[in-house]
């Protein structure tokens, strides 16, 4: 997420026991251009543009920090996750943000509305970047109106060779504070039921916020 998702929360996680951690997701336009120094006082990988960090990798976290990226252009995209590959364990394309600052550029929750693009981002991803450097290609969705554009959707992306899905348990913000429960568990339990079948490890991500406040806080 981001700013929780900052390098004092991953090795918080990592120091009681997560097995992988995600980072904040980082546009490729915001990325690219930075050159990759070792910082000598704390060992960390920098990524520096104009004199500021942009990103921050702790020694800690080599093989064990996915990296989360925001892109709407498969070309960007590839470029992006090239220059941070060799210190990452995964490229994570973000595709359930709903904020303005990403959907507005095509980013995030808005290339669930372009399933093509979004198709063609991963297979780029997954072609030029995780078959060459050896690290797995992922993405993170909303559920769609229906369990079967939801379905439809999620094979589809299987098929472009990602090795794993994390699934929002909200389709969108409209739909926050208007189901049950339990309504979102079966459905979200019918998602991963049917497409752990096609080949990429599927996880959900339940909010923890008490329903009333649930529509402010997405």
């Amino acid at each position: 997420m981001v700013r929780i998702g900052e390098l004092p929360t991953r090795l918080l996680a990592l120091k009681y026991s997560a097995d992988l951690v995600w980072g904040p997701e980082t546009i490729d336009r915001a990325i690219l251009g930075c050159a990759r120094q070792i910082n000598e006082r704390t060992g960390c990988v920098e990524y520096i543009k104009s004199g500021k960090a942009i990103y921050r990798i702790h020694p800690s976290e080599q093989g064990r920090l996915v990296y989360q990226m925001g892109s709407a252009n498969p070309e960007l995209a590839v470029q992006a996750a090239k220059l941070v590959a060799g210190d990452v364990a995964g490229i994570d394309l973000n595709c359930g943000c709903p904020k303005h600052f990403s959907i507005h550029a095509g980013m995030g929750a808005a290339l669930l509305k372009d399933i093509p693009r979004l198709e063609t981002i991963l297979r780029a991803l997954v072609e030029e970047v995780g078959k060459v450097y050896n690290i797995g290609i992922s993405c993170k969705i909303r559920l769609l109106a229906t369990d079967e554009e939801t379905h439809d959707m999620v094979r589809r992306l299987c098929r472009t060779g990602i090795v794993g899905l994390t699934v929002l348990s909200y389709r969108d913000r409209s739909d926050a504070g208007t189901l049950s429960n339990n309504s979102h568990e079966e459905y979200g339990e019918s998602v991963i039921g049917e497409n752990t079948r096609c080949g990429a490890s599927v996880s959900r991500r339940r909010h923890s916020v008490p329903r009333e406040r649930r529509r402010a806080k997405l």
